[in-house]
């Protein structure tokens, strides 16, 4: 794989054993650029992986010991919002379909799951999470690029402005950018002193 692949971690949150072994069972992760990096059987088990794992998608049941399903995932929520949530469940209750979206989640399936609708749900959701994960590399280099930009401007301004390497045409066109990066909250103070002809 090229260095800039990212695999997709896929945490799966259900309390019984062999659904979530036959899930598992059913896909070829790898293959889609994809894993799960956890499996847990209640509320409480998957919260404490969902900290060390930092997962990208969260597939969970809803009828869960210790935590149940809506209970977690507003848990989720106080830890981060990177994570998308997809609700797998045995029960068809309006209210819990009604509670799951309010929580932002991003789909709802029903046991038992026809597993072409889900998967593809997943993999929907991989392609979102590397554009939007893409979007953010792209904004924090261009911040960083700006940052480098302004730094170098203000060292050559500040440099040619106390050594009266400046001339009329270079002075207008400092003064022009320094409204280009104005906010960056660059301040600039040019005082000119005449001292024997000579420009300080």
């Amino acid at each position: 794989m090229g260095g800039n692949f990212k695999v997709i971690k896929v945490l799966i949150a259900d309390d019984e054993a062999l659904f979530r072994k036959a899930f598992i069972a059913s896909f070829e992760w790898e293959e889609a650029g994809m894993c799960i990096c956890g499996e847990a059987c209640n509320g409480k088990e998957a919260l404490e992986l969902v900290r060390h794992q930092c997962p990208d998608i969260v597939l969970v049941d809803i009828e869960m010991p210790l935590l149940n399903g809506l209970d977690f995932i507003v848990e989720i929520k106080k830890i981060s919002n990177k994570s998308q949530i997809v609700i797998i469940s045995g029960y068809d209750k309006f209210s819990y379909a009604q509670k799951a979206i309010q929580l932002g989640v991003r789909d709802y399936f029903l046991k038992p799951v026809n597993d072409e609708k889900i998967w593809n749900k997943l993999l929907a959701l991989k392609e979102e999470i590397l554009i939007n994960q893409k979007v953010q590399k792209d904004e924090r280099e261009k911040r960083q690029l700006d940052k480098l930009k302004k730094e170098s401007f203000e060292e050559k301004a500040v440099y040619s402005l106390i050594h009266g390497t400046t001339d009329t045409i270079w002075s207008n066109s400092v003064f022009m950018n320094l409204r280009e990066y104005s906010d960056f909250g660059i301040q600039v103070c040019c005082i000119s002193i005449y001292t024997d002809s000579v420009y300080w």
